[in-house]
């Protein structure tokens, strides 16, 4: 049996899902870590491009920083109220949230 998944997260702070899920094969772990990855990887890239678009990279309040952390949490809770506005409309369209 492989290590407890406690001891696992306790002691690495970041586990994998190849150390709680050590009976796993390659192609399950490729199947169940893909959504997450994809998720992290659209983040990581929206994240980048706040620097880069003009509509964003001199507005402090996407940048979350610390001056500007009030204004930014703000920011966030008004476009996740467009967000569901849009999506509990009858056709989405989710351009319009930016």
């Amino acid at each position: 049996m492989g290590p407890n998944p406690l001891s696992v997260i306790l002691v690495s702070g970041s586990p994998t899902y190849a150390q709680i899920h050590p009976n796993w094969k390659s192609q399950q772990l490729k199947l169940n870590t893909f959504p997450l990855k994809l998720a992290i990887d659209a983040i990581q890239v929206q994240n980048a491009l706040v620097d880069l678009e003009a509509a964003t990279k001199d507005l402090p309040t996407a940048h979350f920083d610390a001056e500007s952390f009030v204004a930014s949490n703000r920011r966030v809770m008004d476009l996740r109220k467009k967000v569901i506005e849009i999506v509990k409309s009858s056709k989405p369209a989710f351009d319009s949230a930016l």
